[in-house]
Parts: C-alpha cells; structure tokens; sequence
C-alpha cells in the first residue's frame, strides 16, 4: 500500500484535508479578506460604509470560533504525526487574534494583529494538513522537530 492510499485511524485518507482545519483555513482566509478589502472598498466608495459596516461584536464571536475549532484541529492533528510545531503557531495566531479582537485598539494596530493572526493560522492549519500524511513522530525531512514524548505514541 502506498502512502495515498493509507487510512487514518479516522478512516480519512491521509492526504485529505480534515473539516476543522478546512473551515478554520477558510475563516482565516475570510477574515484576511474581510481585513483587507473592506477598508479599501471605504476608502473607494465612501457610500459602501453604509452596507459593509458589521457591529465591533463580529470580531469577538470570530474569535470565539477560531478558538475551538482550531483547537480541536491542532489536536487531530497532533494525534495524527506528534509533532507541536503547527499547534504552536495556532497558539501564536489564536493570541495575536485575541489582543486584535478583544482590546480595542486603534484601527490600524488591531487590522495589524487580526492579519498577523490569521495568517499564522492559516500557515499553521495548512503544516497540519501537510504533516498529517506523516505518521511517525520525531522527523520531517531530515530534521527533527518537537515530538510528542512516550514509547509507542504513548502520551506522558
């Protein structure tokens, strides 16, 4: 059996890409959309601000979204190739979205964060997706990376 054709203990081909991390590459997506395109099309048609202006909410219930969802991914993903460096980067775009959504910063710090963050979680969704094919923990490439601890997958 080759690798595309191996199965996960999900009964996912390892290659496919997993709903949480598909959603959660698709809201960060949006949201690198909704950060970039929206000012723009302001500054364009100042008469759209009438129709493209959400409540300040959407940023938190966004957030509050990506949170779980991507959690749950990371983890997926983690059981599938042991390795934390995806579920670190997560954690790094999940803050930088947080202090974006929840602080109430200036305009352009918080569009500053909210893109930083989404691109990190998009960086961090599609290393999930990727690395998910791998099944042994310890190495990609001929680099070790931070592997999960325990013999025979075992979690410490």
């Amino acid at each position: 059996m080759n690798f595309r054709q191996q199965r996960t203990p999900y009964s996912e081909p390892t290659t496919s890409v997993s709903w949480p991390d598909r959603l959660a590459i698709g809201a960060s997506t949006a949201c690198v959309a909704h950060c970039l395109l929206v000012p723009i099309l302001i500054v364009i048609v100042p008469a759209t601000s009438r129709w493209l202006a959400l409540p300040e909410e959407v940023h938190m219930w966004a957030f509050a979204t990506a949170v779980p969802v991507s959690a749950y991914a990371m983890r997926r993903g983690y059981e599938h190739h042991g390795l934390l460096l995806p579920a670190a980067l997560g954690v790094i775009g999940l803050v930088l979205l947080g202090i974006g959504a929840l602080f109430g910063l200036a305009r352009a710090l918080e569009t500053g964060f909210t893109l930083g963050g989404s691109v990190a979680l998009i960086v961090a969704h599609i290393q999930n997706w990727q690395l998910r094919g791998r099944r042994s923990a310890g190495a990609v490439g001929n680099r070790p990376l931070v592997a999960r601890s325990g013999a025979g997958g075992a979690h410490a």
